[in-house]
């Protein structure tokens, strides 16, 4: 299953430590729990951003008609 808001890039396919980090990954050893929330917090946060975004962006069009 993949995290919400974690982009799907096939080159994660097999990931180092970077993108285990990066994307709070369930992969490995090195990442503790709190760090892994912490990165995932912030892929949802930026999910949720640009779908209000994109939301704002519909209405818009759709009141200009």
């Amino acid at each position: 299953m993949r995290g919400y808001g974690l982009p799907r890039n096939h080159f994660v396919e097999f990931p180092d430590c970077v993108d285990i980090n990066l994307y709070g990954l369930n992969i490995g050893r090195r990442h503790n729990a709190a760090a892994k929330a912490a990165s995932r917090r912030i892929w949802k946060k930026k999910a949720r951003q640009a779908a209000k975004v994109a939301i704002k962006e519909e209405i818009l069009l759709e009141e200009e008609k």
